[in-house]
């Protein structure tokens, strides 16, 4: 099951326990309940495997920024080959070449931090709000069989809004990853028009 299943049956097992007659409190199959927490325990691996995908694209973009890397250098080194004539070419060609590979260097570094930076900062935002959000749910739920009876209601909510909290953590994971590819593609056409 997946995780928002779970909570649903959860839900489904608060709402369908018995009342206590001349009270608001209700009775619970407490094994039914723990058994449930215990699958939602399980789901979590899930959100590791999110948080791996996001290294792994971390590596990805910085190959790619190296390549990059490499192709700026080579392009340099061929404008330089170009501009050998004679001696006074010459010249104005090492000092071109000098130039043009400073900056081609410096370019491919800053892309390569800021590729870097970037995805440090979402590695590192992601993997606090996981931790963040499973110890949340975990002290919930754990808290919720002491106050079933009179929290039912609230508790299904507070869940269906952290399930809304993750996917809008994805959302915005996903809108930064779009920004840095939108980057590297102004890049390019940058480069070329070069």
């Amino acid at each position: 099951m997946k995780f928002k299943e779970l909570i649903d049956e959860l839900e489904e097992v608060i709402e369908d326990a018995s009342k206590i007659p001349l009270s608001n409190k209700c009775m619970i199959d407490k094994e039914e309940v723990f058994n449930i927490i215990q699958q939602i325990r399980l789901t979590y691996p899930e959100d590791i495997k999110q948080a791996e995908y996001v290294r792994k694209e971390r590596d990805r973009i910085l190959q790619d920024a190296e390549k990059e890397s490499n192709i700026i250098t080579e392009n340099a080194k061929a404008k330089v080959a170009k501009l050998v004539n004679d001696s006074e070419i010459i010249k104005i060609a090492k000092e071109k070449a000098t130039e043009i590979l400073q900056d081609a260097t410096k370019n491919a570094q800053q892309i390569l931090n800021d590729a870097e930076e970037q995805v440090r900062k979402i590695q590192e935002q992601k993997s606090q709000e996981l931790m963040q959000e499973q110890e949340s749910a975990l002290g919930y739920i754990d808290g919720m069989l002491g106050q079933a009876e009179s929290t039912a209601e609230s508790s299904v909510t507070a869940m269906v809004k952290l399930i809304d909290e993750m996917n809008q953590h994805y959302d915005q994971l996903r809108s930064v990853y779009e920004k840095i590819s939108k980057n590297r593609q102004v890049y390019r056409e940058k480069n070329n028009l070069q």
